[in-house]
């Protein structure tokens, strides 16, 4: 079997940086953001400059976890490591983080949340 997965095009070296992407028809401006004293990244979704949500990228969970008024994703977003999708090792210790952040680790949009839990 097949999967075809689509990612956000970030890469740690353009961070921190703004990108718009459409989603149902509606374009969000995401700006991703650095904390180099604590070693990890976060996100920032806007539409029409109204912050709609911010969080932490968190390795294996989706990025989106509650409902929010005016956010109309048509996916889930999942910060991984793709490779990880095929081993039994465990992904409790893994972290996003300048190490692997926009090389092994992206941000992958997914059409169906089962695929990664």
């Amino acid at each position: 079997m097949t999967i075809q997965l689509d990612y956000l095009p970030i890469i740690d070296a353009e961070i921190p940086v703004e990108k718009n992407f459409s989603f149902n028809n509606k374009t969000y401006a995401f700006t991703f953001r650095y904390n180099s004293e604590n070693d990890f990244y976060t996100m920032e979704i806007r539409l029409e400059s109204v912050v709609l949500y911010s969080t932490k990228l968190v390795y294996g969970s989706n990025l989106v976890h509650a409902e929010v008024e005016n956010l109309d994703l048509d996916c889930f977003l999942y910060a991984f490591n793709v490779d990880d999708l095929t081993t039994d090792q465990e992904i409790d210790d893994q972290s996003v983080n300048s190490d692997n952040f926009g090389t092994r680790v992206l941000v992958y949009k997914i059409d169906d949340d089962s695929v990664i839990t």
